[in-house]
């Protein structure tokens, strides 16, 4: 099964097509490009995140990332105004905490840069 790992790998050469080779489809119709099944050490640059998300926003009307629990905001890909993020946490105090960390360095409302 390929992952995201490939298409960091080849992010020299990923377009929509070798994209779609990548892709899993679902019982459901949705398309999963999976994460690797064993922890990597390959660390992609964000020149290979934003080829991937700029492919994927060009093949597909919603694109949904997992982007861990470890998200560093001021290192992420530079999202545009048309994104929607949804921010998906636990219900514990730490995580809640975080949660609000991580909301208050978002661009726009409920950041600093609103």
């Amino acid at each position: 099964m390929y992952s995201t790992v490939n298409a960091f790998e080849n992010s020299s050469r990923l377009d929509s097509h070798f994209l779609s080779s990548l892709l899993v489809k679902h019982d459901s119709g949705l398309f999963v490009l999976a994460a690797p099944t064993d922890i990597s050490p390959f660390q992609p640059g964000e020149d290979a995140i934003s080829t991937l998300l700029r492919i994927a926003l060009e093949c597909f009307e919603y694109v949904v990332l997992d982007a861990g629990s470890k998200l560093d905001v001021q290192r992420a890909h530079r999202l545009d105004e048309s994104v929607t993020l949804y921010l998906v946490t636990q219900l514990g105090i730490p995580e809640l905490r975080n949660a609000n960390r991580l909301i208050k360095q978002l661009p726009g409302e409920g950041g600093r840069n609103a």
